[in-house]
């Protein structure tokens, strides 16, 4: 996993202040010197999210992440397909 710890990016396609590709640029560095990294994206979103139901959708995938990192007692992370 190398010395870092994981790491949750969420970048929005529609970013006026911090452009999309510094996320990006930022989880693939990571990936590339060992470690956990994982990117969201939002092609929907700017620097903050476009509804209310896209904040409970990135809170959501951020808790998953944070569970799934310390892995929580009874937290089994699934895909979206199951």
């Amino acid at each position: 996993a190398g010395p870092w710890p994981a790491m949750f990016v969420s970048i929005g396609m529609k970013d006026e202040r911090v452009p999309p590709w510094q996320g990006a640029k930022l989880v693939a560095r990571r990936q590339s010197v060992g470690g956990l990294a994982l990117l969201r994206a939002s092609a929907l979103d700017g620097h903050f999210d476009s509804s209310r139901a896209a904040a409970v959708a990135r809170t959501t995938d951020l808790y998953a992440f944070m569970l799934s990192q310390a892995k929580a007692p009874g937290f089994i992370p699934r895909s979206k397909g199951d």
